[in-house]
């Protein structure tokens, strides 16, 4: 008498091996595309979150606070009797080189590699500031992150896919 036994081929084996790496490969490449989003997003609020509290600081100190942007990172500066000067004393407002594949762009300009001798954004003592759009992004194909700066200092963070017409509101304003 034969007895039969059940088992897989060795080509059943071989399919089932490469649909687990094509999946396994979709995953990751999707983990990557994912953690770039959350650095830019994170990048967004960090700057959102400076430069409100930079006019706080403005306004509390009676003197103008500024933002120098240039492409890959950006500065704050108090006004002082010789000039602006780069704020190294704050750790909140110390320079900040932003990762390798993000870029800042102002009021739809491109910005230079260096930073500005003059600011291009003001939080005035009065507790007003110029009115200003911040764009951040990071690749052709990445979401991009907007501030708005208002008259009053309040910002809102937007952002908008690759695929959005419109600007969408990524929280309150600050």
């Amino acid at each position: 008498m034969r007895v039969a036994t059940r088992g897989f081929t060795l080509i059943e084996v071989l399919v089932t091996v490469v649909i687990v790496a094509v999946m396994a490969s979709v995953l990751v490449l999707s983990i990557g595309a994912g953690d770039e989003e959350q650095v830019l997003r994170r990048e967004a609020e960090r700057l959102q979150a400076r430069i409100g509290y930079a006019c706080e600081r403005a306004e509390l100190s009676g003197r103008e606070v500024g933002l120098h942007l240039r492409d890959g990172g950006y500065a704050f500066s108090a006004q002082q009797t010789e000039g602006w000067r780069f704020i190294e004393d704050d750790v909140a407002l110390k320079r900040v080189n932003l990762p390798d594949a993000t870029h800042l762009s102002a009021d739809d300009q491109t910005l230079e590699a260096m930073f500005p001798e003059q600011p291009q954004f003001l939080c005035f003592a009065s507790g007003e500031a110029m009115p200003m759009v911040i764009e951040l992004a990071a690749g052709p194909r990445a979401t991009r992150w907007r501030i708005d700066i208002a008259l009053d200092g309040q910002t809102t963070l937007r952002h908008r896919g690759i695929d959005d017409r419109d600007w969408l509101d990524a929280g309150g304003p600050r």
